[in-house]
């Protein structure tokens, strides 16, 4: 853990240390609830499609998504949020809740992004994006070129 004021000579340091590195700072992210997945593919039989579901760990373990065609609007995006066993985290669960139109709109904008550039074999995965200080934040991003 670095203060903001320490931060320079850090860098200093692991650029000295390791000077064909670059160096990338971060903020760290603190966050309580729900991880989210998002994806943007290309379905050989239906075409482009966009993804969401339970992020993170919670991904393979429950299997918990919803897909729609490419391009999809936020009211869909919607519905797909409304289709996952994890919605109820999002709307408030605990104290816990999100900017769920944000996230739809996010949704739309993956879509968006399957429609232009996937039918060229590209791929998109955030995995997790994270509700953190009134804003959603991609903790990791993985984009596929082809």
């Amino acid at each position: 853990d670095i203060s903001e004021n320490h931060l320079p000579a850090a860098v200093a340091k692991l650029q000295k240390t390791f000077p064909s590195a670059g160096v990338l700072v971060e903020e760290m992210v603190q966050y309580r609830g729900s991880e989210i997945i998002i994806g943007a593919l290309y379905d050989p039989t239906f075409g482009p499609a966009v993804m969401v579901g339970a992020g993170g760990i919670l991904t393979e373990l429950y299997k918990d998504v919803s897909f729609r065609l490419a391009p999809c609007t936020t009211k869909e995006a919607h519905y797909m949020l409304e289709e996952l066993t994890i919605f109820p985290t999002l709307q408030g669960y605990r104290g816990l809740s999100a900017d769920i139109d944000s996230l739809a709109g996010t949704i739309e904008r993956a879509a968006e992004l399957a429609v232009h550039l996937i039918h060229r074999g590209c791929q998109l995965d955030i995995n997790p994006i994270v509700w953190s200080q009134e804003r959603w934040v991609a903790l990791d991003v993985k984009v596929v070129l082809t």
